[in-house]
């Protein structure tokens, strides 16, 4: 790639970063005390609480900002552990919507009528509508609604960028060999637990491995491993939330982190078997990826779903409580009261 091409990737990466920031940061204004609100009373079964988990981080476009309320209220001791546990199982599979964001801006309309619903013309409209609601309205929550519809044009302004600055890379036999090269799960796992935790965000990492396989270069494999590995980096900012907080914090930010885990090794040892018996090597696009995305996110919640106890008692059992409580014992206790309460 040319400098100005690397440029003009970053300068894509930055947009679509920033855009993504400012739509969520505002949509946890518009609908944070409420949000929070949700967890706190319709989350008294491992369903709802799931349910609750999927939809509050669809609509704020962050498992990171679920699971930062998760790890509040379990502090404060509004809900027990399981119940977070249960939440942040359905953040995991909120976040893949911004994927499926991602995936309609790639679509290429053939008829002009059509068209008119393309990701550019939608990017424009929302910036036209957001700038009104920005400058030229007094209320705070019409200003919010505003930013909240620039983000969502500054990300597809992103997305576009990006896809600009990688469209070349088609002809590159460099990159492409280098590409190809990536075969290792591991390094694969790698390289998806390192973008993440540097870009702070799940949707932001898959989303920029949609953009790249706009260029026809990212294959089954490649894809599905850095998606284990991603899941395993978001658990960054999750686990940034709890420094300086109490045990049980500690502890609910760290079940964010057990569950990726658990998914990565679970899932990655059923694909590498997989890929090794088959030798299967689809070339994704940005639609079949966030499918893939939905898909290992929704398995991985079935998996789990019925082991919240047990990952609750794993939670426990590697962070102690510093008083040396025997909270095992105490467990069922304090789940029962919860549950009085609720």
């Amino acid at each position: 790639m040319t400098d100005i091409q690397i440029l003009n990737l970053l300068f894509g990466v930055a947009l679509f970063l920033f855009g993504m920031h400012l739509m969520s940061d505002h949509l946890k204004k518009v609908g944070g005390s409420q949000s929070e609100l949700l967890l706190y009373r319709l989350t008294n079964s491992p369903l709802k609480a799931i349910a609750v988990g999927t939809g509050v981080t669809a609509f704020i476009q962050s498992s990171s900002a679920v699971s930062a309320m998760v790890v509040g209220l379990v502090e404060n001791n509004l809900i027990s552990l399981k119940r977070g546990i249960a939440i942040i199982l359905g953040s995991i599979l909120g976040t893949a919507a911004t994927g499926w964001i991602i995936a309609y801006s790639s679509l290429r309309f053939a008829s002009p009528l059509a068209s008119l619903l393309s990701a550019r013309v939608l990017s424009a409209v929302f910036a036209i509508i957001g700038i009104i609601f920005k400058v030229f309205i007094k209320k705070t929550k019409f200003k919010r609604i505003g930013e909240i519809f620039l983000g969502f044009a500054i990300l597809m302004l992103g997305i576009s960028t990006i896809s600009a600055a990688v469209e070349p890379l088609k002809n590159n036999t460099a990159f492409l060999n280098a590409l190809i090269s990536l075969q290792n799960p591991i390094l694969l796992l790698g390289i998806g637990v390192i973008a993440a935790a540097i870009l702070q965000s799940a949707s932001a990492a898959v989303g920029i491995v949609q953009t790249v396989s706009i260029t026809g270069l990212i294959g089954l494999p490649a894809a599905y491993f850095i998606i284990l590995g991603i899941g395993i980096g978001a658990s960054l900012p999750v686990l940034l939330t709890a420094i300086g907080k109490n045990t049980a914090a500690k502890r609910s930010a760290f079940s964010y982190l057990c569950v990726n885990t658990i998914g990565a090794a679970v899932f990655g040892i059923i694909g590498g078997l997989i890929h090794l018996s088959t030798k299967i090597n689809i070339i994704m696009t940005p639609v079949t990826i966030s499918l893939m995305n939905t898909i290992y996110r929704l398995c991985l919640v079935l998996l789990l779903i019925g082991l919240i106890p047990q990952i609750e008692r794993l939670c426990i059992f590697i962070i102690k409580d510093k008083r040396g409580e025997k909270d095992l014992k105490r467990l069922k206790v304090f789940n029962r009261k919860n549950e009085i309460k609720s």
